[in-house]
């Protein structure tokens, strides 16, 4: 989702955007934009049409949003994450891109603690990823530091949950949305079921997350970490009742815990204090945000089966 808030957000500031994209991806996100940006289709371990594409642009920017999704196998982080982040980092060595390259990371690279040790993590706390696809971030970091050896510009990101409009199913948020939006449609019982609800996570609006690596662009400082993250835990059983109070039926939320709560706070200390960026957006904006734009695509029926968990 994160792809085409980017682009727009950048559009609405003036710049001329490109987009590299494989040949049968989804464009919904793109939607309204497509008339104002230019987009590749690409393959990412094809260096050679890298190479051809960053000569012609010549860009002053590169934002690396290269991710398989959380729930992918080792062997497609593997061949997306970190196959796919070479070429790019190679392909920008062999024709001297002097572009500013913003990575979009992740907090999954930090793990998670027990839920009573609530204090956030910043950019100097150890990383202990917990997930194959923190792990997999994370070897995508050291490979953005051993290509800064050959003089390019690179920032990183560590954005937390983000959430908003466009979000992916197979997702919490995006899951429970659907799950509502079956309910007002008449189409499953009044009640939602909520497992690990004890779970405490730092969410934030995409379009915060966008202005935060817009601003890592045009301000960060070479080579430096940055958490880009609300600063704010939230509970499961929190978030999804401000999801739930949001629908447009009375709904029965119930709670079940596995016992084995766990915590991610990030801290945005940093990012505030280097370039005063803050997020904007609350929390009940972005689930009824989220939740208006899923309502939308079922009325338009160019919803998918979702993958509820």
């Amino acid at each position: 989702m994160t792809g085409g808030h980017l682009a727009e957000a950048l559009i609405k500031l003036g710049y001329t955007v490109h987009g590299a994209k494989r040949a049968n991806s989804c464009m919904k996100n793109l939607s309204g934009i497509t008339d104002e940006l230019t987009l590749h289709d690409i393959e990412l371990l094809d260096i050679s049409t890298l190479q051809q594409l960053l000569s012609t642009i010549q860009p002053d920017q590169i934002y690396m949003l290269i991710s398989a999704p959380q729930s992918a196998s080792i062997e497609i982080l593997s061949e997306i994450n970190l196959k796919g982040t070479w070429s790019l980092l190679e392909s920008m060595r062999l024709t001297g891109c002097q572009g500013r390259l913003v990575f979009i990371g992740s907090s999954a690279i930090y793990g998670v603690t027990p839920a009573g040790e609530n204090r956030p993590v910043d950019e100097e706390t150890p990383p202990k990823p917990t997930s194959d696809y923190g792990l997999a971030k994370l070897l995508q970091e050291e490979l953005v530091r051993h290509y800064s050896q050959f003089n390019l510009s690179a920032v990183l990101a560590r954005p937390s949950n983000l959430i908003g409009p466009h979000q992916r199913s197979g997702l919490v948020c995006s899951d429970y949305a659907e799950k509502i939006i079956r309910i007002e449609r008449g189409e499953q019982k009044p009640v939602l079921t909520v497992h690990g609800h004890e779970n405490i996570r730092d969410f934030l609006d995409v379009r915060d997350a966008v202005s935060a690596y817009i601003a890592l662009a045009e301000q960060g400082t070479d080579g430096e970490i940055y958490n880009v993250s609300s600063g704010v835990g939230w509970t499961i059983n929190h978030t999804i009742s401000q999801l739930a109070n949001l629908s447009h039926i009375p709904l029965q939320t119930e709670f079940i815990s596995d016992g084995s709560a766990n915590c991610q706070i990030c801290s945005n200390d940093k990012i505030r204090s280097e370039l005063g960026w803050k997020p904007m957006i609350p929390l009940e904006q972005s689930l009824q945000d989220q939740l208006n734009h899923q309502r939308s695509r079922h009325t338009s029926n160019q919803l998918s089966e979702p993958q509820l968990k």
